[in-house]
């Protein structure tokens, strides 16, 4: 997932977006990795899930923790984007 606030430098991108959103993504159950890449503006977040978790439901999980979360709902944010991967 991404999420900009333009202007935003990198430690309040880590601080204030993609360090929340993790903490919030880490409760979903069936997660095998989860990494970030933050830089100005721009917050990445991956999420691997564990083969034995539908993938749907798993990206469907992700989308309800996120689009509730204050991070991702801020009118300062232009917002997360999902896209989901198939192996």
């Amino acid at each position: 997932m991404t999420t900009t606030l333009r202007g935003a430098s990198p430690e309040e991108m880590e601080t204030s977006v993609t360090k929340p959103l993790e903490e919030i993504i880490n409760t979903i159950q069936g997660i095998d990795e989860l990494s970030s890449v933050t830089t100005e503006g721009v917050s990445q977040i991956t999420v691997t899930f564990l083969l034995e978790r539908n993938r749907d439901i798993a990206a469907q999980d992700v989308r309800d923790k996120v689009n509730t979360h204050p991070v991702a709902t801020a009118p300062r944010h232009r917002g997360a984007h999902h896209r989901q991967v198939r192996p």
